[in-house]
């Protein structure tokens, strides 16, 4: 399955263009970009400076359906809230710490975790929506034993490479949202068999 990263999108024409050429040309699993990568494909002008995103979607979770219909792909678009959506459902995910913003990389680093999982799961919202959890729960594993950002990097590799299947049962925060945004999630860790 083919996972793209539309780096930079909104930060040029030329890059915006490229990324819908794809988009259209291509059977794309899963997009994967953060709100202004986003906001610049669905043509509601995202604010992109680099590869960073400026600013937040008035209304992430609409976004993210409608760009999921539009182009027959799931869509996760990145920030304090992830949002995924494949058009008819929707999942958010909580999980994430703010030193993520300190080091470069980790928008790429996520959509890496998501094609892990959608290498092997077919249900591309599930996959998208376990990669982000994985990666986002080990940045708050790594933040715990930072003391800034470099040693907070080192930390993420490690964390990443550690996590394990109770760790990420312990803390998951994810859940399905219904039509509204607003939609309540709890964040309750499941139990795990016993």
């Amino acid at each position: 399955p083919i996972v793209l990263d539309p780096v930079g999108a909104g930060a040029t024409g030329l890059r915006t263009e490229s990324n819908l050429r794809l988009l259209v040309e291509l059977d794309i699993a899963i997009l994967r970009g953060n709100p202004g990568e986003i906001g610049a494909l669905a043509g509601i002008g995202g604010k992109v400076k680099g590869g960073e995103s400026i600013g937040e979607l008035a209304d992430p979770l609409q976004v993210a359906r409608s760009m999921a219909v539009r182009f027959e792909t799931t869509v996760a678009i990145t920030g304090k809230r992830d949002i995924v959506s494949d058009g008819q459902r929707a999942m958010a995910v909580d999980n994430g710490h703010i030193m993520l913003k300190t080091i470069t990389g980790t928008g790429c680093m996520a959509t890496t975790a998501i094609a892990a999982f959608a290498a092997v799961e077919e249900d591309r919202l599930l996959a998208a929506a376990a990669g982000l959890v994985c990666f986002g729960l080990a940045a708050e594993l790594a933040a715990a034993h930072a003391k800034g950002p470099g040693s907070f990097k080192v930390a993420l590799f490690d964390a990443l490479h550690n996590l394990t299947a109770e760790q990420v049962r312990e803390g998951a925060k994810v859940c399905y949202l219904e039509r509204s945004f607003l939609s309540f999630c709890d964040h309750t860790p499941r139990p795990g068999p016993s």
